[in-house]
């Protein structure tokens, strides 16, 4: 997609290919008009993959699917490619042979979202899988530059991508932002609503933790957003929650506007994501502005992340181990959070961030091209 909200576009600008899975989309929908607005000083297009819907975004597209991206990708014009995430269901067959052959690796930027960075996992999985890992895992280990807000997740991309990765600490706007304006009170305080992980992905690991918190009985009322993931699991989640847990089991299942989710989300007391690797920040840095105690597993990069930001996030392996006043304790200092989540986290840091990289990153492309 060209940049449509720019005007006499000043030939001089360095030209940026945004490479994306698929628009519309939360997050890559809410980053096109950041970087429109906010890295305006730059030439942007975007291109992706696939569309989920006819839109505006969409209209103004220089074409999706594979035979636009490849003439993209082999066009030298662009100064940088910012590959947002590697997920694809790809055939990265084409994309190594691109990235081999070509000055691509030299200009290419992965912007890891989470999950793309651990499909190392492939223990277990059919042989198809691991053929498409194995490529995958030859292909980006030619990608020298990688941005995550997370320090850890690019550890893990040296260890099982490319020893030589050079980061860059960059994280994608905030699809709801921070806000104080007071919202309504929940009129039912009788028991402790908790929220089970993020979406209807199976990494959130439901089933495990309503096991876990069987035992509160009466005392919880239970909570899952299962906006987005795989229809059987999602419907899965929802028969054994409403089995386990009767009229205390409630969901959402449709995307809903952000004031609308920011709502949903002050109405929750304790909040537990299971995940074994790093994955719903968003949710958990909002839920922690908004004053919610948080659960995380203590053996993922985000927990130590928290953890060194010294935010007050809780071991969600240690809930077989609590009791339900220790499960709903929580005294911290709201202010503390607030303003540490501001500096770390705000709008204004996640511009820093990104027109820094982009100042020191294209300097370093223009040298080796």
């Amino acid at each position: 997609m060209k940049n449509k909200y720019k005007t006499n576009v000043d030939r001089n600008m360095k030209k940026i290919l945004h490479v994306m899975e698929v628009l519309p989309d939360k997050f890559n929908s809410k980053y096109i008009k950041f970087a429109n607005s906010e890295l305006n000083h730059l030439d942007h297009t975007f291109i992706s993959f696939k569309s989920r819907e006819h839109s505006p975004e969409q209209r103004t597209s220089k074409g999706r699917g594979r035979l636009s991206i490849i003439k993209a990708l082999l066009s030298k014009k662009y100064d940088l490619v910012v590959f947002h995430g590697f997920f694809y269901g790809t055939d990265f067959v084409w994309l190594y042979f691109i990235m081999t052959f070509t000055t691509l690796k030299k200009r290419s930027f992965w912007m890891t979202l989470g999950g793309d960075i651990y499909t190392f996992r492939v223990e277990g999985k059919p042989f198809k899988q691991k053929v498409k890992q194995l490529i995958k895992a030859k292909t980006l280990s030619k990608v020298r530059f990688v941005g995550a807000q997370i320090s850890g997740e690019a550890d893990i991309v040296r260890k099982h991508y490319n020893d030589n990765a050079i980061h860059f600490k960059v994280f994608y706007p905030d699809p709801i932002g921070y806000s104080d304006e007071k919202l309504p009170k929940r009129t039912n305080n009788v028991t402790c609503k908790v929220m089970v992980g993020n979406s209807a992905d199976p990494s959130n690991e439901h089933l495990k933790v309503f096991s876990e918190l069987l035992r509160f009985g009466d005392n919880i009322s239970i909570f899952c957003s299962l906006a987005y993931g795989p229809e059987e699991y999602k419907l899965k989640v929802i028969k054994e929650g409403k089995s386990l847990f009767g009229k205390r089991f409630s969901y959402q299942d449709k995307m809903v506007p952000p004031n609308e989710y920011r709502q949903i989300l002050a109405d929750i007391d304790v909040a537990i994501f299971y995940h074994d690797r790093q994955q719903a920040m968003g949710n958990i840095f909002q839920l922690l502005y908004l004053g919610k105690k948080v659960f995380v597993r203590s053996d993922t990069t985000s927990y130590l992340y928290l953890k060194n930001l010294k935010l007050p996030i809780h071991d969600a392996l240690s809930i077989n181990n609590i009791n339900v006043s220790e499960l709903q304790h929580y005294d911290v200092d709201i202010s503390y959070i607030k303003n540490k989540l501001q500096n770390e986290n705000s709008a204004s840091q996640c511009k820093l961030l990104w027109s820094n990289m982009f100042d020191e990153l294209l300097p370093i492309v223009a040298m080796n091209k």
